[in-house]
């Protein structure tokens, strides 16, 4: 009975060994095509270029350099007779028997050196623990095509739909027909392949697609001030671009691009009176989303009084907690000077003087009266 569960327990060790943590990728350690009269490959090129775990750069396929190391071309032998439907069989192994569900293949796509993609965009996938029985699980589509005018790398995580145990794959394909008119062959002569693997995919958290946080909002200004509009945004998934777009008149169909006006803000031009409107395209891998329309309006700068129309205007003066306008001075006909009225007020009249004197008189008199009337009570007491 020991011996049965330390068995047991030995082979639940080692089967562990093989059996990759959620998220693992399988470390591929041998590859090869089938045979078949219709496939060869370039003397130059080595197979192991897709399993070294090295794609190529943004700026290795910018170059447009198919020579470049890191590329596997597979020829189309029977790229003249659009009859064949030469298909390529790439198998590639693993370095243990594993759970996977995922396949991965990167694309190099040349098309004036033509090199395609599968016909259909097609791939036909099996998998075997003992590369001696395979079992189909079917064939899988992607999205793309050639571009005449570019040259790319496409890289491509087919999802299997389920879980197998598997240390070898099979990739399987056709090559499609050339879609550039008036080329001698009517196939694709080459694809080109830059990494293979496969292994369990762990899905990355997925962002919000990009918003608009805080959006813009109709402004006023005068000719020569500053108008800015601007915004904040949250989310994105991937790369988020922006841009600015204007309309003369607001209606829908009328908003035209800016050219150059790819940032957050916009620095709208308030060198003439005027309105129009505007709003700002944000862009990620979700899709596209709007601003608000915002409407702009420059106004004439108004006109400041001048010096003269000051000094025509007449003062007010305050009376009794309201403004009085002032008197304006009267014409002065003749060439004689005005009379000095400050002389006549600036001494006092004989009149007002005697009548201050008499009072102060008459004060002393009623003062001296109420003392000797009070000395008198005192006496008599």
């Amino acid at each position: 009975m020991k011996k049965v569960i330390c068995a047991i327990i030995v082979t639940a060790l080692i089967s562990a060994l093989f059996v990759l943590p959620a998220g693992a990728k399988g470390t591929v350690v041998n590859a090869w095509l089938g045979e078949s009269d219709l496939i060869g490959t370039r003397t130059t090129d080595s197979i192991t270029e897709i399993y070294d775990g090295k794609n190529l750069t943004d700026a290795e396929v910018a170059r447009g350099d198919f020579n470049v190391d890191g590329i596997f071309l597979i020829q189309n032998k029977g790229m003249m007779d659009d009859t064949k439907n030469t298909v390529c069989d790439l198998y590639f192994e693993l370095d243990s028997v594993q759970d996977i569900d995922t396949v991965y293949i990167s694309w190099f796509v040349y098309h004036m050196a033509i090199i395609g993609l599968p016909h259909n965009n097609s791939l036909n996938i099996s998998y075997s623990t003992d590369n001696e029985m395979y079992h189909d699980l079917g064939a899988y589509t992607f999205e793309g095509e050639t571009d005449p005018n570019r040259v790319f790398q496409l890289d491509l995580k087919i999802r299997l739909g389920q879980t197998v145990r598997a240390k070898y794959v099979l990739i399987s394909f056709e090559y499609g027909p050339n879609n550039q008119d008036g080329w001698y062959c009517p196939m694709w002569e080459w694809v080109g392949i830059t990494e293979v693997g496969a292994g369990l995919l762990v899905d990355e958290p997925v962002a919000d697609p990009v918003s608009v946080a805080t959006d813009i909002s109709d402004i006023e200004v005068e000719v020569g001030e500053e108008a800015v509009l601007g915004i904040t945004t949250e989310g994105g998934r991937g790369e988020v671009t922006s841009r600015w777009y204007m309309s003369e008149t607001g209606e829908s169909g009328s908003f035209t691009a800016i050219d150059g006006a790819t940032g957050l803000s916009y620095t709208v031009p308030t060198d003439a009176e005027g309105e129009s409107w505007y709003y700002c395209e944000l862009t990620d891998e979700a899709g596209t989303v709007n601003s608000s329309v915002a409407k702009v309006t420059v106004v004439a700068v108004p006109d400041e009084p001048s010096e003269a129309d000051v000094s025509d205007e007449p003062s007010e003066v305050s009376s009794g907690g309201e403004s009085v306008p002032a008197e304006e001075p009267s014409d002065v006909s003749s060439g004689e000077p005005e009379a000095d009225s400050s002389a006549e007020t600036s001494e006092p009249g004989a009149e007002g003087g005697l009548t201050w004197l008499w009072i102060v008189i008459g004060a002393a008199v009623v003062i001296a009266a109420a003392v000797a009337v009070i000395v008198s009570k005192k006496k008599k007491a």
